[in-house]
């Protein structure tokens, strides 16, 4: 009797060693998928900072060239993509910051703010 105790002792910490392994295996999937996605996301933002960065480039050299109307448009269109450089920094730091647990309603966030600048 006592045999068979230990037996079924053996069987279910090797059962419970198994599943931890298997829980740690796809925690560190997890994790990866989490890091590669996180990793997108700020490569993304970081190429919309540069095509802002280019755009506001393009406004001040045609500002030496244009009349004062169009310098004015410029000028308006250079503080709106200050304005929005500043959000995007923010949002670079957050999605750097991120942890796994946070990722998915930090996402939410940023295309739901992308959509209201779109739309």
């Amino acid at each position: 009797m006592k045999a068979d105790a230990h037996e079924v002792a053996s069987d279910v910490r090797a059962k419970n060693q198994e599943m931890a392994a298997d829980v740690r295996a796809k925690n560190q999937e997890m994790a990866a998928d989490f890091r590669k996605d996180r990793a997108q996301v700020v490569a993304g933002m970081r190429k919309e900072q540069r095509a802002i960065d280019a755009r506001a480039d393009s406004l001040r050299a045609d500002m030496r060239r244009e009349d004062d109307k169009i310098k004015a448009r410029n000028r308006q269109e250079i503080a709106k993509l200050a304005a929005r450089r500043v959000e995007l920094a923010a949002d670079i730091t957050k999605a750097d910051q991120a942890t796994a647990a946070a990722w998915q309603d930090i996402k939410r966030g940023f295309k739901l703010a992308g959509n209201r600048l779109k739309g």
